[in-house]
């Protein structure tokens, strides 16, 4: 990765942001802030290609830090990486709706920062966040509908679905599948983001953003997606911190 890349790390904590910064030192060079007043401070004095931030911190949350950002002229394609601390699936609707394009459990485990990391070093907001192929049976819930579907991929953010039910664009609704090959299920709520019918006209394709997942879930999905990942690439899996 080359050097001339900028991360900002916003933490309260010191010690946490020094152990980010020693994870990612032969990533790119690294900014540290220990508020959101401070980080906002930065961003008008230098270019940074990342900001990572912690969603709880005091004077200044994670989430108002972020909905600040996006208010700027000429920050809305500065990626943003959420870092939890709850087991609430809350903590990820409030992230997702402040603006934030990805997320991460504290603890952090090393390779998992590093791979979320050189995703938005390389590719910026240009694609989306890794994802796998899959076919797996999916339900499909909110207060009037009860419907099953089929899940064509699936990413830390989001998952494809096809189903014969129509759904409108921004309304939410709870999903649940298990992952395949595992006996790992997990439950989020979805937000509609996109629809199209599918190729042969009989079902409908839609695309499902998660915005409540607890952290539980997020490293279930996370360590499934990562390990896919590195089987397609025969990549062996590396050690985490």
């Amino acid at each position: 990765m080359s050097s001339s890349k900028t991360i900002l790390v916003v933490d309260d904590l010191p010690m946490f942001r020094d152990l980010v910064a020693l994870f990612l030192a032969r990533t790119a060079r690294v900014l540290q802030a220990s508020s959101g007043g401070q980080a906002l401070a930065i961003l008008k004095d230098q270019p940074v290609d990342l900001l990572i931030a912690d969603l709880h911190m005091p004077d200044m949350s994670g989430a108002s830090l972020c909905r600040q950002i996006r208010r700027q002229p000429g920050f809305d394609s500065l990626p943003i990486l959420m870092l939890l601390r709850s087991n609430s699936p809350e903590d990820a609707r409030i992230a997702v709706h402040a603006g934030a394009n990805d997320m991460l459990c504290k603890p952090l485990a090393r390779g998992k920062l590093i791979e979320a990391v050189n995703h938005f070093l390389e590719r910026g907001l240009s694609t989306g966040l890794p994802r796998v192929d899959l076919r797996t049976p999916v339900q499909i819930r909110n207060e009037i509908l009860h419907a099953w579907g089929t899940a064509r991929n699936i990413s830390r953010g989001g998952i494809a679905v096809e189903t014969d039910c129509e759904l409108e664009l921004k309304s939410e609704v709870a999903v649940e599948l298990t992952l395949p090959d595992t006996t790992l299920r997990i439950a989020p709520v979805a937000e509609v983001i996109w629809s199209r019918d599918s190729e042969d006209k009989r079902t409908t394709e839609m695309g499902l953003r998660f915005v409540s997942l607890d952290s539980i879930a997020l490293r279930t999905l996370d360590d499934f997606i990562s390990e896919r990942t590195r089987i397609e690439r025969g990549v062996g899996v590396p050690a985490t911190l």
